[in-house]
């Protein structure tokens, strides 16, 4: 019997098992208790709003496992092209154009994202070659689009970077951009919401703060995974999603198994044919 947070979601044995495989297999993934050791402190609830209940930083990590990295180091130089705040376009200058080019030469060269690549091409949902493949993601992820105003976003800079509406933090669901913001300052973690009793370890629902002034309230993300494997499963299930559902506004969400624990992830498309965002529930 599936828990009452799953019913509806989109059921597809194919890519539970294929996710599951890739998980397991990825050489770059840490793990939480080993190589990460998470302090979750203090639970937070609707009634804790605005509150920090964790005053002592989320992270101690052993940095080994993020270095001599090609894609970690490729990621890590993207974080700082991009302006948090929307409604103000973004300007990508030459050298921000080959630093993408850089992380997706890199993650294309992972056995991570090859198996998801050879998962869509066998659903002729991307191209065989690798090169065009490239296109296609670069499409994807990092072609702009506007959210308040023309250009001001992608969902590159919304799902792995966050950006800020208001008073609020939107996006941001990368556990390594969580890591370096809270390093530097950036990021105050306040505490997490109490997970259920089938979530796994290694996710978790999170409330804080950025740049002394934004809050999000909720933020679930999936700790220790690769760069490359988000960024391949994301695609995937976008893909999938704007096939499967062409003809509708909503996408339910889609369930995965991860270690024997059922997640979801949702997707949400924008302007009919464009990623909007995608994230664990």
């Amino acid at each position: 019997m599936l828990p009452s947070d799953v019913k509806g979601a989109y059921v597809d044995q194919e890519l539970i098992n294929l996710a599951s495989r890739i998980w397991d297999a990825d050489p770059h993934r840490l793990q939480v208790g080993k190589d990460l050791k998470l302090d979750w402190q203090g639970i937070v609830g609707e009634k804790y709003a605005g509150r920090d209940v964790a005053p002592k930083p989320l992270f101690s990590i052993n940095t080994h496992g993020l270095k001599n990295n090609p894609v970690v180091d490729s990621f890590i130089a993207l974080l700082d092209n991009y302006e948090h705040r929307i409604g103000f376009s973004e300007v990508e200058t030459p050298e921000e154009k080959a630093e993408i080019q850089r992380f997706l030469d890199a993650v294309l060269r992972t056995p991570t994202m090859r198996s998801f690549h050879t998962y869509l091409w066998n659903l002729k949902l991307a191209s065989p070659k690798l090169s065009e493949f490239k296109k296609e993601l670069h499409n994807i992820w990092f072609k702009p689009y506007k959210r308040v105003r023309s250009g001001d976003s992608s969902p590159f800079e919304h799902i792995f970077v966050g950006e800020t509406k208001q008073k609020n933090v939107i996006g941001m669901h990368n556990w390594i951009t969580f890591y370096l913001n809270e390093k530097e300052g950036i990021i105050d973690y306040y505490g997490y919401s109490r997970p259920k009793s089938e979530d796994p370890d290694f996710k978790r629902t999170l409330r804080f703060g950025m740049y002394d002034t934004f809050e999000k309230p909720h933020s679930t993300i999936l700790f220790g995974s690769s760069v490359e494997f988000e960024f391949g499963l994301y695609t995937t299930v976008f893909l999938k999603a704007r096939e499967v559902f062409k003809n509708k506004q909503d996408w339910p969400p889609f369930l995965l198994n991860l270690e024997g624990k059922q997640v979801l992830v949702q997707c949400h498309g924008k302007n009919k044919n464009r990623m909007g965002s995608c994230y664990f529930k």
